[in-house]
């Protein structure tokens, strides 16, 4: 998985994604005066790793959670096996106009746990399904 999808998260939070082109050596031309997330080809500056490390995982589901989203996680061991397999969901519970009260659910699955957070949140804040 790229870094794509941690920008996407990013980008769907509200954060200012900026996307750099590196030159020769690994160097980069930063544009001091511009704000926001300094982000270049598979390596990233500024932007946690939401899909591969956990602690950016931790971060990502307190800022769901000031959103109002309820993070559940289910693991699925297969019996004869290492694999796993981390079901994972985000919903929100709402009372509409008409005083209904309204689950919103949003489910991703993934083989480590970082990634099954990160593709949920994903579909969460922007009601898509991750591609690549």
């Amino acid at each position: 998985m790229s870094r794509k999808l941690d920008a996407a998260i990013a980008d769907a939070q509200g954060y200012e994604v900026v996307y750099a082109k590196t030159y020769e050596r690994g160097e980069i031309r930063e544009n001091r005066n511009m704000p926001g997330l300094k982000i270049y080809d598979d390596c990233c500056m500024g932007c946690p790793c939401y899909s591969s490390d956990a602690y950016a995982m931790l971060e990502l589901d307190r800022a769901m959670k000031e959103r109002g989203w309820a993070l559940t996680i289910k693991r699925e061991r297969y019996p004869d096996s290492f694999n796993e397999l981390y079901n994972v969901e985000y919903s929100r519970t709402y009372m509409d106009i008409y005083y209904e009260v309204n689950t919103e659910t949003y489910e991703a699955s993934a083989n480590t746990l970082p990634l099954a957070v990160a593709l949920a949140a994903y579909k969460a804040l922007t009601g898509k399904d991750w591609k690549e």
